[in-house]
């Protein structure tokens, strides 16, 4: 389709350069009419002498008013002529931007109303000059005639050309077949409970939530306290997933290990006997010294084992 409007363009075009160069043939030649001794046109006047046309500028004192009238006119007639041939050949190569098409296309119908009036206008003034006179009409206002015509019959083309260049976007959206628009509230049901597509989640309920039961069930739990933690005390809690109790109750503070005798003389082994012995005595401030815990764990079937950790410092 768009090859075949492009066609036409063309053949409209070349159509409405034939017409033009009709015009300018006619508008140049001095055969616009007849009379006994020669010819006249719009701007020359020639005269048969000896067997052979002289031709010469209208003289101004032998111009009549209605004469300076189609001169004027005709030449406003050729200029929208010329204007309405170069707009027309624009119209073959915009044809992906609509805007400046339909621009150029609605301004080419313009110009082509422009020339036909004007070179209309100015067919009819000459004619009713020359009939006070003795002359006829001659073959280059026929010629004129008929590029008027062409003119006036291409213009119908470029109107309807114009109108039917819209948005391409536009054009296409008017091609799509409407959509039915999809409903307010779309359900989807689940294993208990209908959730809505439109859900207020301003507050939040949990038995009416999609939720897994479990998700509902540590959400009912209460928050558990947290007591500050010491060697001394330990609360009770749960490790999954054995579910064991941790009880430390016992704590001790026991002697290092002494080290092995050495053979050393009988004052100085009473005075390490005596410094030990003050060492045991004195368990506040140790130098070196170890802790022992006692571990009792109470297994799930109700089993006690004891458990002895024993740290060196």
């Amino acid at each position: 389709m768009a090859s075949t409007y492009k066609k036409l363009r063309i053949a409209f075009f070349l159509f409405s350069a034939i017409g033009l160069i009709l015009y300018i043939t006619a508008f140049s030649i001095p055969k616009w009419s007849t009379h006994e001794s020669g010819s006249d046109g719009l701007w020359q006047i020639c005269y048969i002498n000896g067997g052979s046309d002289t031709c010469a500028l209208w003289p101004d004192y032998l111009k009549s008013l209605n004469h300076k009238t189609v001169e004027i006119v005709s030449c406003l007639g050729l200029s929208f002529y010329i204007l309405f041939v170069v707009m027309s050949a624009l119209t073959i190569f915009w044809t992906n931007q609509w805007k400046k098409a339909r621009a150029i296309k609605y301004t080419t119908v313009v110009l082509a109303i422009l020339a036909v009036a004007f070179v209309i206008a100015c067919l009819m003034i000459y004619k009713n000059d020359i009939k006070s006179g003795n002359n006829t009409i001659s073959l280059c206002w026929y010629i004129a005639l008929v590029g008027a015509v062409i003119a006036a019959i291409v213009i119908p083309f470029y109107l309807i050309d114009a109108c039917r260049t819209v948005d391409p976007k536009k054009s296409d959206r008017e091609k799509i077949i409407a959509i039915p628009a999809m409903p307010s509230s779309t359900r989807f049901s689940t294993n208990e409970e209908t959730d809505t597509h439109n859900q207020d989640y301003s507050t939040f309920n949990p038995k009416s939530s999609s939720r897994p039961a479990l998700m509902n069930t540590l959400r009912r739990q209460p928050p558990k306290s947290t007591n500050e933690l010491t060697t001394k005390y330990i609360k009770s809690f749960s490790i999954p997933p054995s579910k064991t109790k941790l009880l430390f109750n016992k704590t001790k503070i026991e002697n290092p290990p002494s080290p092995a005798p050495s053979q050393m003389s009988p004052n100085s082994s009473k005075a390490n006997a005596q410094s030990s012995s003050l060492v045991t005595n004195n368990s506040n401030v140790p130098e070196q010294h170890s802790i022992s815990h006692n571990t009792k764990t109470i297994n799930k079937n109700g089993k006690t084992m004891l458990k002895k950790v024993r740290v060196i410092v």
